[in-house]
């Protein structure tokens, strides 16, 4: 699969540096008329051949097959529909879309126009959530879940003294439920399925939640995940059941050092990598070489899934983007 990148942020960067490490030839980079000079530095430490500030000169690329969208979050939708209009395949860094509306609209366009589209959610793709799955399973009837991903930003300060980083504005489609617990709500809905309810009490500072508690409620269990952008603690996830427990301490996107107390009690511990996104960009580009479709749109299919679940989320808590529709 021969990708190009959009975008020379953060994200771009680390996007990047899982394509090297993942052996994925990334062909050309997408950036703005006042990023040439980062572009310029990209290309020439990640071998990448070309640079372009014209999208549409970028997307008729021939040598093209697929682009990553590493753009702010509320242009991920206008990204994805570019890219697959021009006829090559997406892969959009979470979150998905603003709203769910459009994440529809970007599936419907994919399936229509028989192309791929994958969100760049890594749990997803963590080789051992097959073993986390089973595990789950023999913890009997499920009564609750626990999910904590809170990383104090680096930008909270800025914040507080009155700048409004793209990470924090609500016309960016920021917030603490988009950037960081959407982590966890990816990984419990792969573990326990679709809520039947959901219910976000958020922290909210000018518009845009800081931190907060999102539960999603199951006909037996309830699941929380909690999400913070402006305080910090160790990560983790508890799942626990009449027949046991789960234990997991890592990142959400990690899916390892995990502890299974059960009748088989084990432990499950994912093997290292040289990067923490080539799990799931080598398992797009073998969906994208097999042509598995299936696969895909299954995939697919629970990104937006999960945008309903985040945006019925911030919605009640008080929380508008600049993308949603007119109330």
């Amino acid at each position: 699969m021969r990708i190009g990148v959009m975008g020379t942020g953060l994200m771009a960067e680390r996007a990047l540096e899982g394509f090297a490490a993942a052996g994925i030839d990334c062909v050309a980079l997408l950036h703005r008329p006042g990023s040439q000079s980062r572009a310029t530095e990209l290309a020439s430490r990640f071998g990448v051949g070309a640079i372009d500030v014209d999208q549409d000169r970028f997307l008729a690329r021939s040598d093209l097959d697929a682009v990553y969208v590493a753009l702010v979050n509320v242009a991920h939708a206008a990204a994805a529909r570019a890219v697959l209009l021009a006829g090559k395949h997406a892969l959009v860094e979470k979150p998905f879309t603003s709203t769910v509306a459009e994440a529809v609209e970007v599936a419907a366009l994919a399936k229509e126009r028989g192309l791929m589209v994958w969100e760049a959610i890594m749990p997803r793709y963590a080789p051992t959530l097959p073993e986390v799955k089973e595990a789950v399973a023999e913890l009997g009837d499920l009564r609750f879940a626990y999910a904590n991903y809170s990383q104090r930003s680096s930008r909270y300060d800025r914040f507080l003294a009155g700048e409004t980083p793209p990470v924090f504005d609500p016309a960016l489609s920021g917030g603490a439920l988009y950037d960081i617990n959407v982590y966890n709500v990816h990984l419990v809905t792969l573990l326990l399925g679709q809520p039947d309810a959901v219910t976000y009490r958020a922290t909210r500072l000018r518009g845009i939640d800081t931190s907060g508690v999102l539960s999603l409620e199951y006909p037996a269990a309830t699941a929380v995940c909690v999400g913070a952008k402006d305080s910090q603690s160790p990560p983790g996830l508890l799942i626990q059941g009449t027949r046991g427990y789960l234990r997991m301490e890592s990142l959400p996107h990690e899916v390892s050092g995990i502890t299974v107390v059960t009748d088989r009690s084990r432990t499950i511990v994912a093997a290292p990598v040289e990067h923490p996104m080539v799990p799931e960009l080598t398992a797009c580009a073998a969906m994208f070489e097999s042509g598995d479709f299936t696969r895909c749109y299954a995939d697919l299919d629970a990104s937006v899934a999960v945008m309903g679940l985040l945006e019925t989320a911030r919605l009640q808590a008080g929380i508008r983007f600049g993308a949603d529709l007119p109330a």
